[in-house]
């Protein structure tokens, strides 16, 4: 990275909030924390998905410096993003950090985008570029990364298309190709789950193995109302060949998981509850 950055001692805060950010910053932190003590890395779970991001930060041993403890039920967009900034504002003023990285589009990475950028700390955005040119689709993620280009010093695309994206939004500088950091995490973890590993498993969750396993997650905005009530029609379509296995992963928006469990009622569809990570690789391979 060619910036005056390197020519002083860095300290980096990391923020994420949610599991996938967790899953896709971990490779990252890792990596920043071979540099000490010339990089001070310190790392923040706001906690926007607490009972999601809590247990995968232990069982990725990646516990964070400081907690915020945001999360409450059903909040509003406009009430999560308040708080965050409040929060953030406190932590910012407290500390003297030299680079903030944040990944995605999550409601926690664009607020501490936006605090940052209140308080001129450079940002580097992780899984920048990142296009479908809908607003409302994903919504609000869609503005959140548009956003978080817009604020940030350095853009890391996972792919040349993203990045391609950002040059045609005159937001080119300072930006690399560098690849999924999630596709890091899932080939670490992945490798160390054996076929008696997955056999183990599917007999611990009763799910047959001589059957084809189809293994769904489905937890979007976006789906709620006719689309979930079509995704629920077809997948009952398919439960009913015998030679099929549906496993449907219920999120716990509670306006999206227990609709589903709902229209699986008396289905030969198997629902679990969210799975550890290296769990859910388990399945994923199976």
């Amino acid at each position: 990275m060619e910036s005056k950055l390197e020519t002083k001692k860095l300290n980096i805060l990391v923020v994420f909030g949610t599991r996938p950010e967790a899953i896709k910053l971990f490779p990252v932190i890792k990596a920043l924390k071979k540099y000490a003590p010339q990089i001070t890395t310190t790392t923040c779970n706001t906690e926007q998905q607490k009972d999601l991001s809590n247990p995968l930060t232990h069982e990725l041993d990646l516990h964070a410096d400081i907690t915020l403890n945001i999360m409450k039920p059903n909040q509003s967009l406009n009430t999560l993003s308040s708080t965050l900034l409040i929060k953030l504002e406190t932590l910012l003023t407290d500390n003297h950090y030299t680079l903030i990285i944040v990944q995605g589009d999550t409601t926690t990475a664009t607020c501490t985008a936006l605090a940052a950028f209140h308080r001129k700390i450079p940002i580097a955005h992780v899984e920048a570029g990142l296009r479908t040119h809908s607003l409302q689709n994903p919504f609000p993620e869609e503005m959140n990364r548009r956003l978080i280009d817009q604020l940030s010093t350095y853009k890391f695309s996972p792919t040349n298309k993203a990045k391609k994206n950002l040059e045609e939004e005159g937001l080119g500088d300072n930006t690399w190709t560098t690849g999924n950091t999630g596709i890091d995490t899932l080939l670490h973890h992945s490798n160390t789950i054996s076929t008696q590993d997955q056999t183990n498993y599917l007999n611990h969750l009763n799910i047959p193995t001589h059957k084809k396993l189809i293994l769904v997650t489905c937890h979007r905005r976006e789906t709620i109302g006719l689309p979930q009530t079509n995704i629920a029609h077809a997948l009952t379509t398919l439960s009913k060949q015998s030679h099929i296995q549906i496993v449907f992963i219920i999120h716990p928006n509670p306006n999206i998981g227990p609709k589903f469990q709902t229209h699986f009622k008396n289905m030969p569809i198997i629902c679990l509850p969210p799975q550890p990570y290296t769990k859910m690789l388990t399945l994923m391979k199976s």
